[in-house]
């Protein structure tokens, strides 16, 4: 293996997923030795990649809708960011596309902010997501990125109330058996922590939340998926997974994220 690819997550000949959804090179523009890059080949492969998650969510936003969540309204902002930038850390790891708040609730929640500097926008807000990354796919509830969350405030205030607990508790048991992993992971001192619903007591879940969610790290729920697993081999039966876990994650994500009253 040479230098540049001995970092490499896995290699061409690890997964036989030439006929998947996303193939090989899908992963590895995503690799550690790609991911810093900003020259026109590279950008062409992230865009041949970022069409696909749109060609997905074409197929499911329509009933995304149903579930009252939205992609940004923006268009292109739809998925996250393919150049390296101060956004992402100069880094293009992964790409995702983000369903949750309205523009009007985004822009409710950021009412009182004295500069646009400190506008909270739509990747601080709690959200159902999809993502490829350099080993893998996800479908998750992202709930707080490292600094200033939305969401994350809301929650750690509603857990000292016992009606809230015992709600929170209740979803989470919910999930037991559909292979649901809660991690939360600084990515400044490689802490990572796992709560895996499937293995433990729901009444142990506020105990973990509350030792390990806090500013500086990032916290998410998660089902997650090896490239080279059959559910990825198309995108209709991707798209359907993505629907089935998202109707699955909505009622906690509806408990967990502060909605402002719609006038």
């Amino acid at each position: 293996m040479s230098y540049n690819t001995k970092n490499d997550p896995f290699d061409e000949e690890e997964h036989n997923i030439a006929d998947y959804y996303f193939n090989y090179s899908d992963y590895e523009i995503l690799f550690p030795r790609n991911e810093k890059r900003s020259d026109t080949a590279i950008m062409n492969q992230r865009k041949v990649l970022q069409n696909k998650l749109l060609n997905i969510d074409k197929l499911i936003y329509s009933r995304v809708k149903q579930f009252n969540l939205n992609h940004h309204w923006r268009p292109e902002n739809i998925t996250s960011l393919i150049r390296p930038c101060d956004y992402n850390k100069g880094k293009v790891g992964w790409m995702c596309i983000r369903y949750g708040k309205t523009k009007y609730e985004v822009l409710e929640l950021n009412k009182g902010v004295l500069s646009k500097d400190e506008e909270f926008g739509f990747q601080k807000h709690a959200c159902l997501q999809f993502i490829i990354y350099k080993d893998g796919f996800d479908i998750s509830l992202f709930h707080a990125v490292p600094h200033d969350a939305i969401d994350r405030s809301y929650v750690h205030g509603k857990v000292l109330d016992n009606s809230f607990k015992r709600k929170l508790i209740n979803e989470i048991k919910s999930l037991k058996g559909n292979e649901f992993v809660w991690h939360i992971t600084d990515s400044n001192t490689d802490e990572r922590y796992a709560y895996n619903i499937d293995d433990e007591n729901p009444k142990y879940f506020i105990d973990f939340y509350n030792e390990y969610d806090m500013d500086g790290k990032e916290s998410f729920l998660a089902f997650s998926l090896t490239p080279d697993d059959k559910k990825l081999k198309t995108i209709n039966s991707l798209s359907k997974l993505i629907l089935n876990k998202f109707s699955m994650l909505l009622p906690l994500y509806s408990l967990i994220a502060y909605r402002p009253p719609q006038i």
